[in-house]
């Protein structure tokens, strides 16, 4: 049994590559809704809190680690799991709580990453990002 506090490393296969990232038993339960399973709102909404609450999760741990190649890693995945967000929420149509998500504290942090993006994956991304910010503004 594991209790709220405690974590396990968990392995995704994103994209034709695995991520190893650590998850608490809550992520673990928000993460069986996979993006090709959005055939409603409701579930694209779930999906959408499981991406901020795993984006969240990172975050803090950004926040306590003191490794440089640890702290790299973590940004990296923030990288993922926005470009992953940002695709649900619009393609869902979401609306987002702009006063209570993480979405603009986790792009000031991916800054550097999305510059080392190439020049085609970065427009695309920040597209999306200033799709999002112009509709929950």
């Amino acid at each position: 049994m594991l209790w709220a506090h405690q974590t396990v490393y968990g392995v995704v296969l994103r994209k034709h590559r695995l991520l190893a990232y650590p998850v608490s038993f809550v992520t673990r339960y928000l993460r069986l809704s996979r993006p090709h399973q959005l055939h409603d709102k409701d579930n694209a909404q779930k999906m959408s809190l499981s991406e901020e609450k795993i984006i969240s999760q990172f975050i803090s741990m950004l926040k306590h680690e003191e490794s440089d190649v640890l702290c790299s890693l973590i940004l990296k995945y923030i990288y993922a799991f926005m470009r992953d967000w940002t695709r649900i929420i619009l393609k869902n149509h979401l609306s987002l709580d702009r006063t209570n998500s993480c979405f603009d504290t986790a792009l000031t942090l991916i800054k550097e990453i999305i510059n080392s993006k190439p020049l085609k994956e970065k427009i695309k991304f920040l597209t999306k990002v200033i799709i999002i910010k112009a509709k929950n503004h």
